[in-house]
């Protein structure tokens, strides 16, 4: 990977003569992104550390991800920045009519021949743009251009692109995000390592990975993994996945690989698994005969035609030829077919027969052999000599064509029937939109009362009515998930939705080695706690959960019992970092606010882990963590006293059922119990899906894909960059007292110097070690000691992370009643002032002079505005003014860094 060099940017603006305004945009673009896209229902952004350019780069949608992760490999991209400003485009839309638009969406690359903008949107969305905006998109087959956005990008000196899912390989992408995490890291592979590779290649041009491993037995999986990532090894991405070794390949440089692809030699070993399938050899087809380019012209039903690629006559060849020679491996088709591809598809007559159908057509064979040799007993009779003369025709055809006899003599029972529509067109027309208007609307009317509109609606206009039966099959027909978003909404077409098993075909959701995507998220636990100290209630804890999707092992957890916040969610990837001294290469989260927070995206960015938060209300997207809540609560939490199940019904619930009178487990009972079920019980029992524990899964993965061990991380390593801010950020130091935090004093005998006191410095606190917070003096993080040790502070890391949360519910009690008393001395105040103001009204009456009578005595003059009321009203005046220059005057930051 080649990292991104200001100067080299600079050097281009002068080679490629680039207008003033131009290289403005693309320096103020460096700042940060034109564009700040944020979650909704049906997008998902993600944040990934780029280690080409050195910040975070935005992608708006998958697609867009995909792209930002290819432009780190390729060589030829110098830099690139997403939505560095937006292009002004102008064109006539339908009409006529101007349209005029801001476009920030897309990369704009860095190259050595020149600086291109580059567009990502799915090709069925771009199909549909061309019908609904014919003066912005131009199709061309498979190729969309923007006109207008090409005009917007040349006017500023910049080519402009426009690409689609098309031009992604589902397999390389999979093969890039397998191994981006050697480039986050910026992992090297050592001289000898590479001095090793070049002499392996001085002998061969190319070779599998499998033997290059084999030729370099002391060399590990990572040493291999990360010089692909480099680009020191030449590989192949598009051809097959880098964990199938056997077949996927490696070369000497560039040059060797499309010398290799050129010749054909690379699909020699798809040839022994492939089967014949003469529809594979459609026309436009590529093939390779004895290494020599052909493409198939024609397809007949028994023989191809063929034209070189290097011009000459055209060569024909019967399909007995063409399977021969395809399994003999002297054919080899430049594609691998689309039978050998999907597995779905099912290219056989066999697909449309039943076993009953099958079993038919055996018994009429077997009956046609008996009629063949004269036998004439009464079941074979039952058929007429006709039917046998059919049968044995239809036998004779399917063997000269190498079919089997059974196929040529099934039924074709599906092909029966009456297909032709029964209801006129006209009663066709009505139903559709009766259903449509009256029916897929978020009124929800029933079926019967759409069906009474309809009949009255027919019978009105003279027309045939239709059955109710023929109906409720019309509505049936019509249903699907967009009818369901009509009638319910879009939350409830969700739940209809199809599931994502697979992300493309060959590319599973969970990921291809432990930990490259972990989940986060909270639950309330359906229990209540007492507190050690004081023995009272404190309530539901709230569990923060951390799940290694490929493993669906627990690498980390926290117990709170206040609500969801960001602290928790910190100190549950710090207790993962604690557990398997490893950092994922992503984060998937919901859409709380907790997760957004500054210090929470401040450790992600530290750990360097992509931030990937999951569309909004899409609960099956974190579908693996839900089933790690429902494990936990039926298996554990169910069980114990105090448990809440009986609250959801809260009209059958008693005094003598509720559970907060049954409540007898601590914070730290609690975690103990959780510790056994996380990381003993379920850690190694058999999953359901995996077959296996998930620490077996874990551990195999690992073996399989890498150690990866620039994924590592102490959590000494983590203090206390990686640590929560304390409520406010700073603290007060007192050379005396220490520094006070959470209710206690914290002490540093190097802080007790009268030069620091006073002194307002940033702090942070020990998530897990609630003993220690950190202060920041004179360019160094300090530690620094609670100063009361009551022996609370001295058992299991459980204990003390119970006893903090305990700490952190009684300081939000304390606060809480603090307040309230604060209130009721307040209103006691006021009370006694007004009751003492009665008293002296009462000692102190004066008759008052009598005013003389006039219309407007009743309504007298408001009096006029004193100078302290005007003060006041010119006080906030200025306030506001005050504020409003501030916000005026204040600049923007380099929010990409």
């Amino acid at each position: 990977m080649r990292k991104f060099d200001s100067e080299v940017m600079f050097e281009l603006f002068e080679t490629h003569s680039l207008p003033a305004r131009t290289r403005e945009l693309i320096v103020e673009g460096f700042r940060q992104p034109a564009r700040w896209t944020t979650v909704t229902p049906f997008r998902a952004p993600a944040d990934l550390p780029c280690p080409k350019m050195g910040f975070v780069i935005h992608a708006a949608n998958p697609l867009e991800r995909k792209a930002a992760i290819m432009y780190q490999f390729r060589n030829d991209v110098l830099g690139y920045l997403d939505s560095p400003f937006a292009l002004h485009v102008k064109y006539e839309g339908k009409g006529k009519r101007p349209v005029q638009f801001n476009w920030p969406n897309g990369f704009l690359l860095i190259t050595a021949g020149g600086f291109i903008w580059e567009d990502w949107a799915p090709f069925s969305s771009l199909v549909a743009q061309c019908k609904s905006k014919p003066g912005r998109f131009v199709r061309d087959g498979d190729v969309v251009r923007s006109p207008p956005l090409e005009e917007a990008a040349r006017r500023l000196g910049l080519e402009y692109r426009l690409r689609s899912d098309l031009d992604l390989d589902p397999l390389a992408c999979r093969n890039r995000e397998f191994l981006r995490s050697y480039l986050v890291d910026a992992v090297s592979t050592p001289a000898w390592f590479r001095s090793e590779l070049r002499e392996y290649f001085r002998i061969n041009a190319y070779g599998t990975l499998e033997e290059l491993r084999q030729d370099l037995p002391h060399r590990t999986v990572d040493d291999f993994l990360a010089a692909i990532a480099n680009g020191e090894l030449t590989a192949d991405l598009s051809r097959a996945f880098v964990l199938d070794a056997d077949i996927f390949m490696v070369f000497r440089d560039a040059q060797s690989m499309d010398a290799y692809r050129q010749s054909g030699l690379w699909a020699e070993a798809h040839a022994a698994s492939y089967r014949w399938e003469p529809d594979d050899f459609s026309s436009g087809t590529r093939v390779f005969i004895s290494g020599n380019p052909f493409t198939i012209v024609s397809r007949g039903n028994l023989e191809l035609i063929l034209q070189p690629d290097q011009g000459g006559q055209l060569i024909r060849m019967r399909h007995a030829v063409v399977e021969a020679a395809v399994r003999k491996g002297t054919l080899i088709v430049e594609q691998q077919p689309a039978s050998a591809r999907d597995p779905l598809r099912l290219d056989s007559p066999l697909r449309f027969a039943s076993t009953k159908d099958v079993d038919e057509a055996n018994a009429k064979l077997a009956l046609l052999e008996k009629w063949e040799v004269g036998t004439r007993t009464t079941e074979v009779m039952q058929y007429s000599d006709r039917s046998y003369r059919t049968w044995r025709r239809l036998r004779e055809d399917a063997i000269a064509h190498g079919i089997d006899p059974t196929i040529a003599l099934l039924s074709g029972r599906h092909d029966r029937g009456n297909r032709t529509p029964r209801l006129d067109a006209q009663v066709e027309k009505i139903v559709c939109r009766i259903i449509k208007t009256r029916f897929d609307d978020l009124k929800g009317r029933g079926k019967w009362s759409v069906f009474g509109d309809l009949k009255n609606e027919l019978k009105d206009n003279g027309l045939e009515e239709i059955s109710k039966q023929t109906f409720l099959r019309r509505v049936l027909k019509a249903a699907s998930v967009r009818t369901v978003a009509l009638r319910e909404g879009r939350k409830a077409a969700y739940q209809a939705q199809p599931f994502y098993w697979w992300l493309e075909r060959d590319t599973p959701v969970h990921g291809d080695f432990p930990m490259q995507w972990v989940h986060i998220d909270h639950t309330p636990l359906e229990i209540e706690v007492i507190s050690e100290e004081t023995g009272e209630g404190l309530g539901r804890p709230t569990l923060t959960l951390v799940v290694c999707a490929f493993s669906r092992r627990v690498i980390g957890f926290y117990l709170a019992l206040l609500s969801p916040r960001y602290i928790s969610c910190m100190a549950a990837v710090l207790d993962m970092i604690r557990r398997t001294g490893r950092v994922p290469d992503g984060i998937i989260y919901d859409g709380g606010a907790e997760f957004f927070s500054v210090d929470f995206e401040g450790i992600l960015s530290f750990l360097r882990v992509e931030r990937h938060p999951r569309k909004c209300s899409a609960p099956r997207d974190g579908a693996l963590l839900e089933r790690m809540f429902g494990f936990t609560q039926t298996m554990l939490i169910h069980q114990l006293d105090g448990n809440t199940k009986a609250r959801r019904n809260i009209r059958q619930m008693t005094r003598e059922t509720d559970p907060s009178g049954h409540a007898k487990y601590t914070l730290a009972e609690l975690y103990d119990g959780l510790e056994e079920i996380f990381c003993d019980i379920y850690e190694k029992r058999r999953h359901g899906t995996l077959l296996m524990s998930p620490a077996a899964k874990f551990e195999a993965g690992l073996e399989r894909s890498g150690q990866r061990l620039n994924r590592l991380k102490r959590f000494e390593d983590c203090i206390p960059h990686a640590f929560p801010s304390v409520r406010g950020h700073t603290r007060t130091i007192d050379a005396q007292r220490g520094v006070r935090a959470n209710y206690g004093q914290y002490h540093n005998a190097r802080l007790e110097s009268p030069m620091f006191h006073g002194l307002v410095v940033p702090t942070k606190y020990h998530p897990l070690d609630p003993k220690v917070i950190y202060v920041f003096v004179d360019n160094e993080w300090i530690p620094t000691i609670l100063g009361k040790d009551d022996g609370t502070w001295q058992a299991s890391t459980f204990f003390n992370m119970a006893h903090l949360e305990e700490r952190r519910m009684l300081e939000s009690l304390t606060r809480d009643s603090q307040s309230d008393a604060n209130m009721r001395v307040s209103r006691l105040i006021a009370q006694m002032e007004s009751s003492a103001n009665d008293d002296v009204d009462l000692d102190q009456v004066t008759p008052e002079p009598a005013l003389p009578h006039h219309a407007g005595a009743d309504n007298p003059p408001a009096a006029p505005v004193g100078e302290e009321g005007a003060g006041a009203r010119d006080s906030r005046d200025s306030a506001l003014v005050e504020t409003m220059k501030g916000l005026l005057a204040g600049g923007y930051r380099g929010a990409r860094y």
